[in-house]
């Protein structure tokens, strides 16, 4: 039987280990360079973050300020000749020609108001741009009639109408990297009493009170009359 010899001298080893510097090497430039790539990646992604956290804050500001707008609009025209047909009503939301009562600037939202030009109006007013730096924010907003009710004025007389508006604002900003948001609020005018408050005097004299402009006043003894007749 034939015997293999794996004794080996020095320089027989040493050449056998040639090349093996070279592979460290490589190895060494593939660890960093893997690691340069993903410090440039986080840092990369890092920056992405602030940016869209950036549109994603001026796209709300645009749509507060869209409801803001409507709002604005709402609380400063006058429905009684327009919304007064509407009333009374048991729907919510309130309904004209079987749809609900919209008023809208939005493109993707269609407007159902029975006065053509309260509708132009709330268009015209609600829909429009900003600039914030280098970015140009749109934004359109509609607001849907949610329930309707009619009161009179304690001190004028006057027939006012109880409104609750459900209103929606979208914005958005275009270009390479968009963003866009979309804000929706409730504007809602209570009924409340003519007097939430009262007066009294401690003084039995005549002028223990003293009231002055568009007020009427009037007393009673409480163990002679029932206020809840006599009073007015």
């Amino acid at each position: 039987m034939k015997r293999w010899n794996f004794r080996m001298t020095r320089p027989g080893r040493m050449r056998s280990e040639r090349g093996i510097a070279l592979f460290l090497t490589l190895i060494l430039v593939t660890t960093l360079s893997v690691l340069t790539v993903s410090m440039m990646f986080i840092a990369q992604s890092e920056s992405f973050a602030s940016g869209n956290y950036r549109l994603m804050t001026q796209a709300r500001y645009g749509a507060e300020a869209g409801v803001q707008k409507a709002a604005d609009y709402i609380l400063n025209t006058d429905f009684s000749g327009s919304l007064g047909g509407l009333i009374p009503t048991v729907q919510s939301p309130v309904q004209f020609g079987g749809k609900d009562v919209v008023l809208s600037s939005d493109p993707a939202i269609a407007s159902n108001f029975p006065d053509a030009p309260t509708v132009a109006a709330f268009q015209a007013a609600t829909n429009g741009t900003m600039v914030a730096g280098r970015s140009t924010i749109n934004y359109t907003a509609y607001a849907k009639l949610l329930s309707l009710d009619k009161i009179t004025d304690g001190y004028t007389g006057v027939a006012k109408l109880v409104q609750t508006w459900q209103i929606t604002s979208d914005a958005w900003i275009a270009g390479i990297r968009k963003a866009t948001v979309e804000v929706s609020a409730l504007l809602d005018s209570d009924k409340v009493p003519t007097i939430a408050y009262g007066a009294f005097g401690t003084d039995p004299g005549c002028g223990s009170l003293n009231f002055s402009g568009h007020v009427k006043t009037n007393s009673y003894d409480s163990h002679a009359i029932d206020p809840a007749t006599h009073l007015q």
